[in-house]
């Protein structure tokens, strides 16, 4: 698909209830507290997640969680995964009706560099004035500036 952006990406999925009435979402969250009693004994029922895996569910839940606070939003937003044809990603781009774009990179990493913004840097000099701000979400404490325009911020400000 192609987006204003003028590259091809991928639309990210909205949160919703994919046609189920509140009373079949609510057994189906029954449904799953009940297949899952006992197994708990860590992350994923027991699987702790490293690596390449925990960075990938790191990432995973910070994109979901944004498209899931976006929906809540009195302002309406395209939300878009983004990668040039240099394999350059970005996580999850927002893109207003105005056209004003604001894009996010997850990090599982406890230190985050310029270096982990690689994709961020990119698609704010590829969109100029457009690009209002980018965000990497990490596991670190602090909120960092990188660069013009583009942050580090702990995943807590998600809670905040």
């Amino acid at each position: 698909m192609r987006s204003s952006l003028g590259v091809l990406t991928c639309r990210a999925p909205t949160f919703a209830d994919h046609g189920r009435s509140s009373v079949e979402q609510e057994e189906l969250s029954e449904e799953l507290r009940v297949r899952s009693r006992g197994r708990r004994r860590g992350p994923l029922f027991g699987a702790r997640p490293e690596g390449a895996a925990a960075g990938a569910l790191f990432e995973t839940f910070v994109v979901m969680k944004l498209i899931k606070q976006a929906g809540w939003s009195t302002t309406h937003v395209e939300a878009f995964f983004y990668r040039d044809t240099e394999k350059c990603e970005v996580d999850l781009v927002i893109e207003s009706a105005a056209g004003d774009v604001a894009a996010i990179e997850a990090k599982s990493a406890a230190v985050v560099t310029a270096s982990d913004a690689r994709g961020l840097l990119l698609l704010r000099d590829k969109l100029g004035p457009r690009f209002k701000s980018g965000v990497v979400v990490y596991s670190g404490e602090h909120t960092l500036p990188l660069d013009d325009r583009i942050w580090a911020v702990p995943i807590s400000r998600l809670w905040q």
